[in-house]
Order: C-alpha cells, then structure tokens, then sequence
C-alpha cells in the first residue's frame, strides 16, 4: 500500500513527520527536554476508514555499548540495557528504550525484532508478527517495544516513546511514570520558548527565508548542540565567540567549564567529554 501525503517538518524544538497509508493517519514528533537525559517519540494516530482498526506500532534502537545486555522488563514497559560490569560500578553506559502506556511486548534480541538481513530495514512486525520477550547479549542484542491499540472509526491515539538514559531500572521506571502526555507537551513547550528566546535575541535578514531561517534558528541551535557534545578550548572558544550574541550566560558557562579543566603543569586539554571529566576520552 503507498504512503501518501508524506511531510517531514524540522523546527528548532522538535521534528515532525506524518503521512496517511490504507485509512491510517499517523505522525511521529521527536524532541529532546532540557534537563531529562532521554528522547520522546510521541505517535499519534487517527482511523479515517469506516472499520474498527487494532494497531501495532513498534520502536527499535540498536545501542552502541561494549558487553551488551538487554533485558525485558513489563514494568519499564520495554527493555534496559547496560554494559556488563561485574562490580557494578559503570552507571554510565546504561539506557532503556520504553513506551509509556499500550505495551504489549518488547524484545532485547535482534532475531525476535528484525527478518533477514537483520537490520532495521526489515522489522519481524512488518508480517504480522509479536515480539515475544526475549533477552539479549552481546552481537545478538538490539532493543524493540511494541505497543497495541484498538481506534474506531474516526477515534484517535496517542503513544509516546522514550529512549534514555538511566543508572538504574528503578530510576528508568520512575522517569516513564513521571512522563505523562500533559507534561510531555509542557515539556516541549519549554522546548520551543527557549529556542524562541535564543532566536529572538539577532536576526539577519538577507532576503532569502531559507538562508536566514538557518542563520536565525539552526545555526544558533547547532551551536548549543555542540557545546553539550563536548568541552574544551580551540573549538568551544570559537562556538563561544558567535553563541554569545544569542545565549550569552550559556557561552559564559561553557568558558568556565573549559577553562577549570587543566592537566598539573596548567596545559588544557584540547577538549574531553563532559560526562567524563577531562582525564577521560581527551583529545590533544
């Protein structure tokens, strides 16, 4: 069956895409809250046909962790994934994949999620099949929720997904129960004012609306990207130099940070990770 009306929309908060195929009319928004560590895949779905239609809407992930575990848990709604350490001392490289109502099944293993050749390309639901809750380890792991939902006629639905990271099961449950739609969408709505403020404080006009939406809106937003993906002095102090004209107490934070990481003899480090502290995955 085709996909028709197909749109994606890229905004500075968040980025939509929607189409309509055999009487389903679906979209999914992505953003990022400002302080939560996780992603929101937000689905909505409308049944413009004139039959009742039970669906099965999926998410899948792959992560990127060395001695990879995934498990399956009903109360996450989903699966949790974290790299194997036998003194439990490595909260960092743990992360969960979830919906937060509708769950149906999950699976941490690729050959329960994915069809030959085991790749996203070819998701197992594409057949008509249900995950079936399988754990996963090492090269055979990957994540995969399904949710399920009945829409009338004309009835519409809501899923919403999150991709995060936590140092526990306990707080990734405590992050999808605190994640209900109202406070997604206010949370998005934080999203939008601060990138608005952050707009609003220059703008250029060339006279091509192209150009000056980049100018505007995403050149300063890939500016803030890239002062959380890492810290340090050369590139951070050229970011810093164009970042303060929009968002000048965030240039003045990310000085600060690069300038209080030093080796003994007072060299800095050309960058470091900002999770990681400057005697970790440092660059010179």
């Amino acid at each position: 069956t085709p996909v028709e009306e197909l749109r994606v929309q890229y905004r500075t908060a968040s980025t939509v895409i929607s189409s309509r195929c055999d009487g389903i009319r679906a979209s999914q928004r992505i953003f990022v809250p400002q302080r939560d560590p996780v992603q929101v895949w937000t689905v909505e779905l409308e049944n413009t046909g004139e039959t009742p239609r039970t669906l099965s809407v999926f998410a899948a992930t792959q992560f990127a962790f060395q001695d990879l575990l995934v498990d399956v848990h009903s109360d996450l709604g989903g699966v949790y994934a974290y790299a194997y350490d036998s003194k439990g001392e490595n909260t960092r490289d743990r992360a969960f994949l979830c919906v937060t109502s509708h769950h149906a099944a999950s699976t941490g293993h690729r050959e329960d999620l994915l069809l030959a050749p085991l790749d996203l390309s070819a998701p197992s639901l594409l057949e008509g099949r249900d995950l079936q809750n399988v754990n996963g380890y090492g090269f055979h792991a990957a994540g995969g929720v399904q949710a399920k939902m009945t829409l009338e006629p004309g009835a519409r639905g809501r899923l919403d997904f999150l991709l995060g990271h936590a140092p526990s099961l306990e707080k990734a449950i405590e992050l999808r129960e605190s994640y209900t739609p109202s406070r997604i969408d206010s949370l998005l709505e934080e999203v939008a004012s601060e990138e608005d403020r952050r707009a609003g404080a220059f703008s250029v006009d060339t006279g091509h609306p192209n150009l000056d939406a980049v100018i505007n809106h995403f050149a300063k937003k890939q500016m803030t990207v890239y002062l959380v993906k890492k810290s340090g002095y050369r590139d951070n102090l050229q970011v810093c130099y164009a970042l303060a004209m929009a968002d000048e107490p965030l240039a003045e934070t990310a000085l600060l940070r690069a300038l209080a990481a030093q080796y003994p003899a007072g060299r800095a480090p050309h960058c470091f990770r900002p999770l990681t502290g400057p005697d970790l995955q440092r660059s010179d």
